[in-house]
């Protein structure tokens, strides 16, 4: 019997160390895809496939405190803008198939365009911690001309009495689109 126990137990701490690895592994592979800078604690881009994402509150170690411009917007595909200011144009496909992102709670800023041209995107979360939105932050454009509000974008979740419920109340676009959270 002493045998069996012993058997068992070291069964269950590798049962435990294979589910350890695997949230590991998961969590690192959604890291690598953002392009992140370090320093100021920016979101800069994103490269997965998730249709439901949620992004990290961490990023190597690092606190994620703002969604930077164009962060998710599927007609900007590089990391940072070209000499002129301008990005490129060339669609990310991954970027056109999210329906929900998740953001956490320690971001503090949401950037212009940062879901820009994400044509699929139905809901957002946005936590009290968030204090600054750019208004084109959920807006369908061209490149220099914003046409309106994402087309498929039915609900942007706020807790009450945040910033961000106020912030975005003040916006005739995205207030209809507010659902407040006690």
């Amino acid at each position: 019997m002493n045998k069996l126990t012993r058997t068992l137990a070291l069964l269950c701490c590798l049962l435990m160390a294979l589910a350890l690895s695997a949230c590991t592994t998961r969590e690192t592979k959604l890291e690598h895809a953002f392009v992140f800078n370090k320093d100021t604690q920016t979101l800069i881009s994103y490269h997965g496939d998730a249709t439901h994402l949620t992004i990290p509150a961490r990023i190597k170690g690092t606190a994620v405190k703002v969604i930077g411009e164009g962060c998710f917007d599927s007609t900007v595909t590089g990391e940072e803008p070209d000499l002129d200011g301008k990005y490129s144009t060339n669609r990310d496909d991954r970027l056109c198939n999210i329906l929900s992102v998740e953001i956490p709670d320690g971001v503090e800023e949401i950037r212009a365009y940062a879901f820009g041209n994400m044509l699929k995107l139905e809901e957002i979360t946005i936590p009290d911690s968030v204090t600054s939105i750019d208004t084109s932050a959920f807006m369908e454009h061209d490149g220099s001309v914003i046409s309106g509000v994402l087309p498929a974008l039915k609900a942007i979740h706020v807790k009450k009495d945040s910033d961000a419920q106020k912030i975005l109340e003040a916006n005739a676009d995205l207030s209809p689109l507010l659902k407040v959270d006690d």
